[in-house]
């Protein structure tokens, strides 16, 4: 819904700024306020772009822990999760959104696997801690799951809501906790 009206407000914004450049030019060439609205009708796609671009997590080897699969799992992650950003940005429709959502929540529960039982193998001295943090997600989750579910049409601000809560908490979980995993597993050896 707030897509809709921020649409039809940035289409509003250029008709009537199309509209004053012509008016404007009417007056004469020298007139100064079409040419000021012109430059600023130039710079609305570059300000759209990157208020949109800020949405997306740009990976980097600030999220490197150090071991080759769970970095591998997190790179997916943050691909996932930027999907979810163009789903809501680009109205992909219900479908691929909700399918976009299934698809984080299993892969969540395949990389939390994957990185618990390198906990467990490795003999991790924080791992039931850092399960319970898992499991606090993947329920947190699971109701946004839920919400989308129980609505006819998937809404921007739903699937907008889920990203940031994501996107919110892996940034915060890799940089800190896993960080930390990442540190104990290569003291014993792993990559």
């Amino acid at each position: 819904m707030k897509k809709s009206y921020s649409t039809f407000g940035l289409f509003s914004l250029i008709i009537v700024a199309l509209i004053t450049i012509f008016l404007g030019f009417l007056f004469g060439m020298d007139n100064p306020l079409p040419w000021i609205v012109l430059a600023v009708l130039a710079i609305i796609p570059y300000m759209h772009e990157r208020k949109i671009r800020r949405e997306y997590i740009d990976w980097s080897d600030k999220y490197m822990v150090g071991i080759e699969l769970i970095d591998h799992d997190h790179q997916k992650l943050v691909g996932l999760l930027n999907q979810v950003v163009s789903a809501a940005n680009f109205n992909m429709g219900d479908s691929y959104v909700r399918s976009v959502i299934s698809e984080v929540v299993d892969y969540t529960k395949y990389h939390f696997d994957r990185e618990e039982g390198l906990m467990r193998d490795n003999g991790y001295p924080g791992l039931e801690e850092h399960q319970v943090q898992h499991r606090s997600m993947i329920e947190q989750v699971e109701k946004f799951s839920k919400r989308i579910e129980e609505r006819p049409n998937c809404e921007d601000d739903v699937c907008m809501e889920i990203y940031r809560f994501l996107k919110s908490w892996l940034i915060n979980h890799i940089t800190h906790t896993d960080k930390e995993v990442g540190k104990y597993l290569l003291s014993k050896g792993q990559h």
